[in-house]
């Protein structure tokens, strides 16, 4: 009902303890009990499918669980499984394949790609022929036993490209065999620039997740025009003028993930009451699900979930450390959800809704996005920008398609009465038929005129249609 065409499902193996979030992998051919079994998987993608939705599965092959003691800290030369040790709060590796120490890298690396991320997590020496094979194998198993349409490849940028170009190629080959036509491979290389991501243009991924671009909205958040980046993004101002592989518009954006303090948040420190933040929330979501990439929605944004990234005292250290728990609470009431500083599970609608405006707001836009292919195809050619805070885009493609009429108030204040001509190079139209308008905004076209109504951080988008000649 809210209109989503794929999900992408956080990573299913079985983890340690301390991974409640999938990604401290022990065994890698296993489900997590806490989540299911491997038949419930299928049974969800097999309803998935029907419902024509595909499922992306969130993979790990940088690394698995804290599970090696180096000669550091504790073990002989060439590191020693913890379980080995006496351990009892460990386990050992799975497939027993990968029970050799020498199969990671050990403390002594540094770099990027080869370090034990976090310190701690123990990292796959992927660089050797035997690991590679070892992973692209685990790979093949999830597909085979789930019919997944594709995988998230977790922490892309700490793996190098002499895994990333023969797995992807590979993958691609067999689920082609397998007769799936558009396996998508999906990286989440979190580089802060696009210099740094376009770096792994050579694996051909088929989508990248955006972090440069939604790092660039993200600080903007903090000066005087804080609205005005995600109208720039949406009019593909943001675009890079270095060359993906696939293009940028083919990469995935999104204003909020697991990862990051949300958007409603952001807008919620800013604003005097949640009325308010909801009509910036609702501008976001027009700009981002209406934008020139592939829009990516965090589980909760549709029920208004506004945790924030924090901090907490160590007790035994009295060290200040950073914590992610309030950004990635539950989708439904689970009083299993608690750690020591209490509830994770704040829910601003119970039970689940769907009925209020943010959930309705972004069935219409995927709505909108899905019947209307000049969102993805069409030229975006700005019309104007007043200093009031009026923008005009226009969306158009070929003389045989009605080109989409959006008007932006990045304003403080309600704007009315004539606005501005369609210049004739874009021919002379006599309609406009309201697509969506968020906040209560009016649009019509009077004479070959557009008269406005809309108050600020309004966005309308309309359907242009010509006039025809006797």
């Amino acid at each position: 009902s809210l209109g989503i065409r794929a999900i992408i499902l956080s990573p299913v193996y079985l983890n340690a303890a301390d991974g409640y979030h999938g990604y401290h992998p022990i065994h890698l051919l296993m489900v997590d009990p806490r989540l299911g079994t491997l038949e419930c998987l299928r049974e969800l993608v097999k309803k998935c499918h029907e419902a024509d939705i595909a499922v992306v599965l969130d993979v790990v092959v940088n690394h698995i669980a804290d599970s090696i003691n180096w000669q550091e800290y504790g073990g002989p030369p060439g590191g020693e499984f913890k379980y080995i040790q006496g351990d009892d709060s460990a386990v050992m590796p799975f497939p027993i394949e990968a029970r050799n120490t020498a199969l990671f890298h050990g403390p002594e690396y540094t770099d990027i790609v080869n370090q034990r991320l976090f310190g701690f997590l123990e990292d796959w020496r992927t660089e050797t022929t035997y690991v590679r094979e070892l992973l692209i194998q685990h790979l093949k198993y999830w597909i085979a036993e789930t019919d997944i349409d594709g995988f998230r490849y977790d922490s892309a940028r700490h793996v190098g490209l002499d895994f990333w170009e023969p797995c992807v190629k590979e993958i691609s080959r067999y689920t082609t065999y397998l007769g799936k036509k558009e396996f998508l491979q999906i990286a989440e290389h979190a580089g802060s620039t696009h210099a740094e991501v376009i770096e792994y243009n050579s694996a051909k991924f088929s989508s990248l997740i955006d972090y440069p671009t939604y790092y660039s909205i993200k600080h903007s958040l903090s000066d005087g025009h804080w609205l005005e980046s995600l109208a720039d993004y949406f009019c593909g101002f943001l675009e890079p003028s270095h060359q993906y592989h696939y293009g940028w518009q083919n990469n995935l954006m999104f204003l909020d993930n697991q990862d990051t303090t949300r958007i409603f948040h952001q807008f919620l420190c800013r604003m005097k009451n949640q009325d308010e933040a909801r009509v910036r929330l609702h501008f976001a979501l027009a700009c981002l699900i209406l934008g020139p990439q592939i829009p990516f929605i965090y589980q909760g944004t549709e029920q208004e979930f506004s945790g924030a990234l924090g901090l907490y005292q160590c007790e035994d250290t009295g060290n200040w450390l950073g914590h992610d728990c309030y950004v990635r609470e539950d989708m439904f009431e689970n009083p299993a959800c608690i750690w020591r500083f209490g509830l994770i599970n704040r829910k601003t609608f119970q039970p689940y809704s769907q009925n209020h405006l943010t959930f309705l707001l972004i069935s219409q836009l995927a709505k909108i996005r899905r019947e209307n292919k000049l969102i993805e195809s069409g030229t975006r050619t700005l019309l104007c920008s007043y200093d009031n805070g009026m923008w005009c885009v226009l969306i158009h493609g070929t003389d045989k398609q009605q080109p989409l009429l959006i008007l932006m108030n990045l304003g403080f204040n309600l704007l009315s009465g004539q606005v501005l001509k369609i210049p004739c190079c874009y021919e002379r139209y006599d309609k406009v038929d309201i697509i969506l308008a968020t906040s209560g905004g009016l649009l019509q076209l009077v004479a070959d005129e557009i008269q406005i109504q809309f108050p600020a951080f309004t966005f309308i988008i309309g359907q242009l249609s010509k006039i025809t000649e006797d």
